[in-house]
């Protein structure tokens, strides 16, 4: 099993935390997701609470043949918080996947965008893919929770792991990340994860406008 570490920070201008994650951990495989509640929708929480809810009830039913579906996994999702009559539920997610014992490759998928990066001890790389309007643009154009998604609109990837670390994390931790790349890779490349944790909320804590929520798998 992979180690881990992970929190979530609530931001300075909300009077609530917008972010959610899940792990879930089976004998085969381990699911890491993260969910940023999109803030202008009144429904937000609620569109994460029906996410980790119809995914703890159901998540066993795409893992087949030693493969899991996360395409069909997360399309389900959307369709359970469209036919829940919340209107303006909206949250972005992103999610990686990992087979138990030594496999050489896991799977990810995301919508809008709350990010996954790679990294190794000479880089870090952004694995998934932004929906926004444009580059740079706080305005999102997919996510769970809206009724025009078709299942081509959810992406599924496979990266071989080599040995490589993995961050799953929403804008209000990247935007951190970007601004200071070099020393907060160094801090999430570290051998021990304690100090890790310690330092990025030193980093983030009482300065995150935004929510911030990441894990860290190692």
């Amino acid at each position: 099993m992979r180690k881990y570490i992970y929190h979530s920070i609530k931001g300075t201008s909300h009077s609530e935390n917008e972010d959610n994650l899940l792990i879930i951990e089976e004998k085969d495989y381990q699911l890491f997701f993260v969910f940023d509640g999109v803030s202008s929708a009144e429904n937000s929480n609620a569109s994460i609470k029906m996410a980790q809810d119809f995914i703890l009830s159901n998540f066993q039913h795409y893992f087949i043949n030693s493969e899991y579906n996360l395409i069909d996994l997360m399309y389900d999702v959307n369709k359970d918080i469209v036919n829940s009559g919340f209107a303006n539920a909206l949250t972005t997610y992103c999610v990686i996947f990992f087979p138990e014992g030594d496999k050489e490759c896991i799977k990810f998928s995301n919508l809008g965008d709350s990010r996954i990066y790679s990294m190794t001890k000479q880089y870090i790389e952004k694995l998934s893919v932004d929906d926004n309007l444009y580059s740079g643009s706080s305005v999102i154009t997919k996510c769970l929770g809206i009724n025009s998604l078709k299942k081509s609109d959810f992406r599924e990837e496979t990266i071989n792991v080599d040995d490589k670390r993995f961050l799953l994390c929403t804008d209000g931790f990247y935007i951190f990340l970007e601004e200071d790349k070099d020393r907060i890779f160094k801090f999430l490349n570290r051998t021990y994860l304690g100090p890790v944790k310690k330092n990025i909320e030193k980093i983030i804590d009482g300065r995150n406008n935004d929510d911030a929520t990441y894990i860290l798998i190692v």
